[in-house]
């Protein structure tokens, strides 16, 4: 669908604006995004996937504490929302807000428990607190429920790693590289497998 043309014919076409914003935000254009969201959200006050895309937009912006007052008007407008709750998780956990991020993540898979990148999010924020065998359950359930998502492995591997249990965390870092994973991801791979003293393909 062209929502260009959908606004070009109607500029208080909320849904179009809705969705042009969240398409700016995957392409990178956050001032256009954000442009585009405050209007929607103008239009509709009442509709948190507007406040959940604008919170979007201000995390990758990291305007942090927007996002997360974003993402809590969304939760507001929706408490079902397992999506809401993972924005605003990622928000605090940037702004060191690991005890919070963590009960987002918790609550959004409780709503979503086979969400693969939540159960990531909260490994992650495991990670961080020390729990790692707590981390590893989560990145376990990331990948049963999506075995070729690099996040987890990454996430899994790092965990391996610092409780010392080098062999797993090198073959996660090599199943990274099986996936041909983002270009980053890759070479974070590569890079840690030559820290560990593994051969990594190239």
């Amino acid at each position: 669908m062209d929502f260009d043309l959908l606004v070009a014919s109607d500029p208080r076409y909320g849904y179009a604006l809705n969705n042009r914003g969240a398409t700016y935000v995957k392409l990178g254009a956050y001032d256009e995004a954000v442009c585009d969201l405050t209007t929607a959200i103008a239009l509709n006050p009442d509709d948190p996937l507007a406040y959940q895309n604008r919170s979007g937009a201000y995390y990758a912006m990291r305007k942090l504490d927007l996002a997360i007052s974003d993402a809590n008007a969304a939760i507001a407008r929706d408490s079902q929302r397992p999506s809401a709750y993972i924005a605003r998780g990622n928000a605090r956990d940037l702004k060191g807000d690991f005890d919070g991020a963590l009960a987002d993540y918790t609550r959004a898979l409780e709503l979503w428990p086979t969400d693969a990148e939540a159960h990531v999010n909260r490994c992650i924020a495991y990670f961080r607190r020390g729990e790692y065998t707590k981390a590893l359950v989560d990145c376990d359930e990331a990948i049963r429920v999506r075995p070729n998502f690099p996040e987890a492995y990454r996430a899994r591997a790092m965990t391996y790693w610092k409780m010392g249990q080098n062999r797993k965390a090198a073959d996660d870092f090599r199943k990274i590289l099986a996936l041909h994973a983002r270009d980053d991801i890759s070479e974070m791979a590569r890079s840690a497998l030559d820290d560990l003293g593994e051969a990594s393909p190239r």
